[in-house]
């Protein structure tokens, strides 16, 4: 049996995919921005929160737990100046790196005490280098402080070869092919074989119509997946995709 934990994160500002694979047991955490979805400016509750989103209902089992966070959009620089774009962005960046370090290591401590550090293994999806360089910097500056941390007080420095980091590309080619969208993940997701055991994937199933909108781009038809679906998604495939790394 393999006594190893193996972490997926899909990491973002405002919905990151977190999936936890050990043994045969395969679990999920989003953590989502409430924030998306205030109603006329105001800020919602979890529990209004919940009824405005009702995917996040559709997908809550207790193999896949939603912490929803306030997160507000940062004001642009022209408009508020560089010292104040800079304090706001700066707290955004500490309060959203710890939400996510303690969110993995306390659903670990909780969930997975049987597992030695020494055997549990991380991968963060790589940054996209295609995104504007404000928001590329950005998202580096919000994700390295969970990697350090992770890497620093939970695997333990002298650990590092359990860290690793995967592009997107090569993540959609192990699910099925390198240019997949969203929607091609979802449809390769619901052909994982859990054999019923996996209620996030059973919830997708049983409405699937539900988790995407029909859009049109550039006069072509697509399906744009609802957020937080194909972040959660992605992390499972990089938790499998490591699992798969450190069997070679």
């Amino acid at each position: 049996m393999d006594n190893k934990l193996y972490i997926g994160v899909d990491f973002s500002y405002n919905s990151c995919g977190v999936t936890f694979i050990c043994g045969e047991s395969i679990n999920h955490v989003c953590i989502f921005n409430k924030n998306q979805i205030k109603k006329n400016e105001v800020e919602l509750t979890d529990e209004e929160a919940y009824k405005e989103l009702e995917i996040l209902k559709l997908i809550e089992s207790p193999q896949c737990i939603n912490v929803l966070h306030h997160r507000d959009k940062v004001p642009q620089v022209k408009d508020i100046g560089l010292l104040a774009w800079e304090r706001i962005h700066i707290g955004q960046t500490i309060m959203h790196s710890d939400l996510a370090y303690n969110t993995i290591v306390t659903y670990v401590q909780t969930n997975y005490r049987h597992v030695h550090p020494r055997n549990i293994y991380i991968a963060f999806e790589n940054y996209s280098y295609t995104k504007a360089t404000d928001n590329l910097i950005q998202m580096c500056e919000m994700t390295a402080p969970v990697k350090q941390q992770l890497i620093k007080n939970f695997l333990d420095i002298v650990n590092l070869e359990n860290f690793f980091v995967v592009t997107a590309p090569t993540i959609k080619k192990f699910a099925g092919k390198g240019d997949f969208d969203k929607y091609q993940m979802f449809q390769a997701f619901l052909q994982e074989d859990f054999k019923g055991n996996n209620k996030f994937q059973n919830a997708l199933k049983k409405d699937e119509e539900k988790f995407f909108k029909p859009r049109i781009k550039k006069g072509k038809l697509f399906n744009d997946m609802i957020a937080p679906v194909p972040d959660i998604i992605d992390s499972y495939y990089i938790a499998k995709w490591l699992k798969e790394q450190v069997k070679v």
